[in-house]
């Protein structure tokens, strides 16, 4: 009795082993399919992020154009500054270009022409240039229009599209939010960087070339004026500014700042500290809205003959 009391144990006993094992061989069958079912499910969302990525940049890097203004400074009728800058500017309505301040107006913030303003100097444009990808010529650009508020780094500028249907950048209509997907698409280190994306030949006949003007204007000839797209994440959210990890240049100012799950527009891209990578910084596209509406109004009295 004693014996097939201790058999009866023993028989227990490697039951619960099998038994246990079953349920271990089994919890690991469901690990694996719940973490190829996850993996699959992230590669899938990654694959569709990538997609909507792909779509976003093919439908609007043709309405986002490089800018060229060069300007001169006069004091007491001798030019004290002679300069050429380049940035980004992409369109926000027919004949508009949304852009910084300080591109349309290359004086605005600065230091030295302020000092220079304060002892009775005087700004002059004397050209400004907008370069689409796609389009060996450039399209000269017309009047700006400015924002109420006076240290507003946003500008319109008007140009005449010449017959061609550019597609416009949508304005997001809600606030951005921390942790948000979000893209720049525009011109970081600005010639400097299309010549460098050029093929081996080409690379060598641009370095050659004497002035950034003849540059810009043989990259556009060879159809090589084309805009990069560069993703980061939203950091911070003030009032008038957004705070981004997306890296940037000089050139990329004015640049859209495109939340890609969405594709609007959320700021124009302004700043970028050079000590930490993680913060560039872009004003808030609301405050784009009321200025093309000024624009807007502005062209339609012109067209009107209204002053």
């Amino acid at each position: 009795m004693g014996l097939l009391f201790c058999l009866s144990i023993v028989a227990s006993q490697i039951t619960s082993v099998f038994i246990a094992r079953h349920y271990a061989l089994e919890n690991r069958k469901e690990n694996e399919r719940t973490f190829q079912k996850f993996a699959l499910e992230r590669s899938k969302l990654t694959f569709d992020a990538e997609l909507r990525t792909h779509d976003l940049v093919e439908r609007y890097q043709k309405s986002v154009g490089y800018v060229s203004v060069i300007y001169r400074v006069d004091y007491h009728g001798q030019r004290v500054l002679h300069e050429r800058v380049g940035g980004t500017g992409f369109v926000v309505g027919r004949g508009l270009l949304a852009t910084n301040r300080h591109i349309a107006e290359p004086w605005f913030g600065d230091r030295e022409c302020a000092e220079l303003f304060a002892k009775g100097a005087w700004p002059t444009r004397e050209e400004a240039l907008v370069f689409f990808p796609g389009m060996k010529q450039p399209i000269k650009l017309n009047r700006v229009i400015l924002p109420e508020k006076s240290d507003d780094d946003i500008a319109i500028m008007q140009f005449d599209p010449k017959g061609k249907d550019f597609v416009s950048l949508p304005i997001a209509d809600g606030d951005p939010q921390v942790g948000q997907d979000v893209g720049i698409l525009g011109y970081p280190s600005g010639i400097r960087l299309m010549v460098a994306k050029s093929s081996g030949a080409t690379y060598d006949y641009l370095q050659q070339r004497s002035s950034n003007a003849k540059i810009v204007t043989e990259i556009a000839d060879r159809s090589l004026i084309r805009p990069t797209f560069t993703p980061g994440q939203i950091g911070d959210v003030m009032d008038d500014k957004v705070v981004y990890s997306a890296g940037t240049a000089p050139g990329a100012s004015g640049s859209p700042v495109l939340r890609t799950a969405t594709g609007a527009v959320i700021a124009v891209n302004t700043a970028f500290l050079t000590d930490f990578s993680g913060a560039s910084f872009g004003f808030s596209a609301k405050a784009l809205v009321p200025l093309i509406r000024k624009a807007e109004t502005e062209k339609s009295n012109d067209k009107n003959g209204k002053k």
